[in-house]
């Protein structure tokens, strides 16, 4: 089974949350399908990016990415992106809060797979370890968060995501 902690992140709340994480570990961020098959500096702010992959490289793992060739459906033009592969790697996932919803019905989350879609034997990293870092991390969202419901979900809010929550209400 994996591991989750729901949470909401405006973007200075996401910038605090990869500074704290990237003095605690060395990381690499990757987005779920870039322009270029590549980490990414920081979040992007664009609306299209919304589910981030976070490497700890403590765990060792090498990214593999799938190239994807499409069609733009405004200008007809061909394009192409690059799908980060994320099975049975040693990554957490971050995807965000519907912050500007009214009434969202799916929180933001950080989440581990773990054991989801991967058996012990395909896992090559060390999951007691793994474990450990997640936790941490959660820790961190719960010290620095506050739960508060938001629709029907109830993420740990940080203080932007907060503040703009309770002034939508």
């Amino acid at each position: 089974m994996g591991r989750q902690i729901a949470i909401a992140m405006d973007h200075e709340d996401e910038e605090t949350f990869l500074a704290y994480i990237r003095r605690s570990a060395g990381i690499d961020l990757y987005r779920s399908w870039s322009p270029e098959p590549e980490s990414v500096a920081s979040f992007t702010q664009e609306a299209t990016a919304s589910t981030f992959w976070l490497h700890n490289r403590a765990f060792a793992w090498k990214p593999a990415f799938e190239e994807v060739a499409y069609k733009d459906q405004a200008t007809d033009e061909p394009g192409t992106y690059f799908r980060l592969i994320t099975r049975h790697a040693p990554l957490l996932e971050y995807s965000r809060h519907s912050i500007g919803a009214l009434n969202p019905q799916v929180a933001g989350r950080l989440y581990w797979a773990k054991l989801f879609v991967s058996q012990p034997h395909e896992i090559t990293y060390d999951l007691v370890a793994f474990d450990a870092w997640f936790t941490s991390v959660a820790k961190w969202v719960r010290k620095n968060g506050t739960k508060m419901l938001h629709g029907t979900t109830e993420p740990w809010c940080l203080p932007g995501a907060r503040r703009a929550i309770q002034n939508a209400l």
